[in-house]
């Protein structure tokens, strides 16, 4: 109907009565927009969004100096439900213009993650590397995105397998040929 401006209400008939009595509500549409689920009618547990896509990794240094690179390949996937956040890539490199100083970051992250009202830090989520190809000195292990950051920052375990560092940009190959490959997934909550 053209008039209608309530939520949208859908339930189960639990009791077999086919009346409104025996209903349990499963999923509610606000009109104001987003999904709820159970009898939940309040706009702030509403899912409001659901996206797929793609995004670009490139490979850069804290300090932002990498000069250009050249990719075999670099692609990055997406799924957002709500505030969360799955990226997983793949890339690899086929020359670098020199390797930077200070530590390897990934850049391009398709959304820029959360932060803490309260305290102004997120607690960092950290993914898995799948893949490492062709690094120098030391590989990474992990990935984690900071708070407030369009950026995921590779890591290597230290010594006593509790403390992790960034990956120094000297691990880096500038040589031709297919080096510094990386595959890795990560979740996080976005702002």
């Amino acid at each position: 109907q053209s008039g209608f401006r309530g939520d949208l209400v859908f339930g189960t008939d639990g009791d077999g009565s086919q009346n409104t009595s025996g209903i349990t509500e499963k999923v509610r549409i606000l009109a104001g927009g987003g999904l709820t689920f159970n009898g939940d009618t309040s706009s702030n547990n509403a899912l409001d969004d659901y996206e797929e896509g793609t995004w670009t990794p490139t490979l850069e240094t804290s300090n932002g100096d990498i000069g250009s690179a050249t990719y075999a390949f670099n692609g990055g996937w997406y799924t957002k439900v709500g505030r969360m956040c799955t990226v997983s890539c793949n890339f690899r490199t086929t020359a670098l213009a020199s390797t930077g100083t200070g530590d390897v970051i990934i850049n391009g992250l398709p959304f820029t993650s959360a932060t803490d009202s309260t305290t102004g830090v997120y607690a960092r989520t950290v993914g898995s590397c799948m893949v490492m190809f062709a690094w120098g000195s030391v590989s990474p292990t992990n990935v984690w995105v900071p708070y407030n950051a369009t950026y995921a920052v590779p890591q290597v375990h230290q010594s006593g397998g509790s403390v992790h560092a960034g990956v120094a940009a000297s691990a880096l190959h500038t040589t031709s040929g297919n080096r510094n490959g990386l595959a890795f997934s990560v979740t996080y909550q976005t702002s």
